[in-house]
């Protein structure tokens, strides 16, 4: 959508948000030999990536923290961690550089506890099994199909992002 693009006149810095979700099996997965050096590797380029997007015109700006299936259920969480703090220091650089710029930052690690703390109000029947184990069962019942999240866990995520969004825009 950059000049002399297709939709560069349809689209502008106030009327566009720009979301960055990075896969969280992607951080929890890494098994390389020095996995703080390949997080730092990972989220530099992340925000070398939303400075090139800044420099084409992006102004407003989502990013969703990772979370682990994994991490939720048991607490085994320093990758992911580790991941989501360098992103919100990232996020507040950037900001400090460019402040007619909107970072919101949406902690989905957060949602997902809230979420496993309260299965039968969310309706589901299981937030710790996960689906592929127990096919028989109806998927709208688990939070997990694997270590993603099933659809009716991702429309959970998506209602609350909408929440939050329409609640800064008034």
């Amino acid at each position: 959508m950059s000049e002399n693009k297709k939709f560069h006149n349809e689209w502008n810095k106030n009327n566009s948000l720009f979301a960055f979700w990075v896969g969280n099996i992607d951080i929890h997965q890494l098994y390389r030999k020095n996995v703080t050096i390949e997080i730092d590797k990972i989220t530099d380029r992340y925000f070398e990536i939303i400075n090139e997007m800044y420099n084409t015109g992006a102004r407003n700006i989502l990013i969703l923290t990772i979370f682990s299936k994994w991490c939720v259920s048991n607490g085994n969480c320093n990758d992911i961690l580790r991941f989501n703090s360098k992103i919100i220091k990232f996020s507040e650089k950037i900001f400090e550089n460019h402040p007619d710029t909107n970072f919101i930052i949406y902690n989905t690690m957060d949602k997902l506890i809230e979420i496993v703390s309260n299965c039968e109000v969310y309706k589901f029947k299981d937030c710790t099994k996960m689906w592929k184990d127990n096919k028989k069962n109806n998927l709208t019942d688990y939070l997990w199909v694997d270590s993603h999240l099933t659809d009716h866990g991702n429309k959970i995520l998506a209602e609350d992002i909408n929440n939050l969004l329409n609640s800064i825009n008034n």
